[in-house]
């Protein structure tokens, strides 16, 4: 009686395994290439301790921007962080907002943040969130009461912006409002602010004479910043959901217009 043949497995299965098992080696070795690149596997937290922006290779100062909305801040980690081999310099803290619903707070992180980001040695600045909501008088007096600039520190800085999820959006009737804070604020302080806004802004109220003696923090999203000259500009938001060093939380980005001795010569003196 003839034997049974053994069934063998078609040779399309077998090809089929070969080529999904590829697959899967290919994805498992870029997965590791960009985990060893950006994230240091050796620690639990992932770390960011990384990040290369080839558009910005022709600046050497960075920072970032913090509010309460970063939560819980690790600033020995962040002080280990790097953008294109280059240490954050500098970091803005909110300290006072203004809201579309007519309150005015002091941003719950502030004290901390501030304390902190001195004690790690970043160069440090203050900002306060405007709207039309509440008078310039009481967001001036608030963010006066609440920040004490001293030698070293950046300028105040008055942010700007339409602000859709907080139904707060600016006119050219605030701009009046806006030149009366500018003013008084400088009073208090003894140096011109730092005006915190979009590109799209900017050039629809700023981009004016009367606004030329001011520093601009300019926020606009990508490569490059068109239609605005490059002197024009002091500070460039070019990334708003940066990682840094053990956090889960996004990060603003910023680079500085110049050399870390011309960031000097802008502070408090």
């Amino acid at each position: 009686m003839r034997k049974p043949r053994k069934k063998t497995a078609p040779k399309t299965s077998i090809t089929s395994v070969m080529v999904i098992g590829l697959l899967v080696l290919v994805f498992l070795t870029i997965g590791y290439y960009l985990g060893s690149k950006y994230l240091n596997f050796n620690n639990d937290n992932y770390l960011y301790e990384k990040q290369d922006y080839p558009h910005l290779s022709l600046y050497e100062v960075h920072g970032i921007d913090v509010s309460k909305h970063n939560g819980k801040l690790d600033w020995d980690a962040i002080t280990k962080h790097s953008i294109n081999d280059w240490e954050l310099k500098f970091v803005f803290v909110r300290a006072t907002v203004a809201l579309a619903d007519g309150r005015l707070a002091k941003d719950k992180k502030f004290d901390d943040n501030w304390s902190n980001a001195h004690h790690h040695d970043f160069i440090c600045g203050a900002y306060h969130f405007y709207s039309p909501a509440v008078t310039v008088d009481e967001q001036i007096s608030l963010f006066t009461e609440e920040v004490n600039l001293q030698k070293g520190d950046l300028p105040p800085v008055l942010d700007v912006e339409n602000f859709e999820r907080g139904n707060i959006y600016i006119t050219a009737k605030d701009i009046p409002k806006i030149e009366r804070w500018l003013l008084e604020v400088e009073k208090k302080y003894g140096v011109k602010p730092i005006i915190y806004t979009s590109k799209k802004m900017y050039l629809d109220y700023f981009k004016k004479p009367k606004f030329e003696k001011y520093y601009f923090w300019i926020a606009n999203y990508g490569d490059k910043i068109t239609e605005v000259e490059k002197h024009e500009w002091t500070f460039w938001q070019h990334c708003e959901d940066g990682k840094i060093n053990a956090h889960g939380c996004s990060f603003d980005l910023n680079v500085f217009n110049g050399n870390e001795n011309e960031l000097q010569k802008i502070c408090i003196q």
